[in-house]
Parts: structure tokens; sequence; C-alpha cells
């Protein structure tokens, strides 16, 4: 059932009277209700042998924080503490001031986990 949409699975197998146990997991590489893994993979089964399933929760979003007019060091730590990997880049022209003046995503918005954010500062 890999690759297959979980709730057609949960019946399908239910129906074939087997005793079917889900988990959710974030997975980057599948869209939620996915299954992206069983045990056993295969093989023949007993009425009422159990079957696990583990489920897409889709990828694993976090909300962005707005850092605009943040202070360099500021910004860094809001957004490491969001999850996220910064790189700082230097806005043109720069200045030297060391704030915040663009983001690589408007805050509010949803972003993978541990994805690399961009800042530019002047």
């Amino acid at each position: 059932w890999m690759g297959k949409d979980s709730h057609q699975a949960t019946s399908a197998l239910g129906s074939a009277g087997f005793k079917v146990l889900s988990k959710e997991r974030y997975d980057d590489n599948s869209s939620a209700g996915t299954v992206i893994s069983q045990f056993p993979r295969h093989g023949t089964g007993h009425a009422h042998d159990s079957i696990r399933l583990v489920v897409s929760k889709g990828p694993h979003l976090v909300q962005v924080p707005d850092v605009r007019s943040y202070g360099v060091s500021d910004a860094e730590q809001a957004l490491a503490a969001a999850g996220f990997h910064v790189v700082v880049v230097h806005h043109s022209p720069y200045f030297g001031l060391g704030f915040v003046v663009s983001q690589s995503s408007d805050g509010g918005a949803r972003a993978p986990f541990h994805s690399i954010f961009r800042v530019a500062i002047v």
C-alpha cells in the first residue's frame, strides 16, 4: 500500500480481515494521507493479523515570523527558533546598519521546517 491513499488502504485491509494500526509522521516527499511505509511489507497473513501503516502528514510547515526592521542578530534568533537555517545577504545599497529590509517569505506565510531562509540587511 506504499504510495497509496491511507483511507483506501485501511478500508481494503480492514475488509480483508486485518487489524490496521496507523501512525502519522511528517514527510517532505509525500502528500498528506499517503502511506509511506507498512509492516509487514508483503506476504500472506491471517485474519485479525495486524498491519502497521505509517501515513504522511505532508511536509512539516511552520509559520514564518516577520523580521523586517529587526536587527540582524534578533532576526537570526527568531528565525532559528522557528526552525529555519538563516542566510544573511547584503541589500544593495548596503550601508552597514544591520537591519533587515527584506526576507525570503512574508511573515505569516508557512514554509518547510529546517529550510533555508534569506534575509537582506542594509
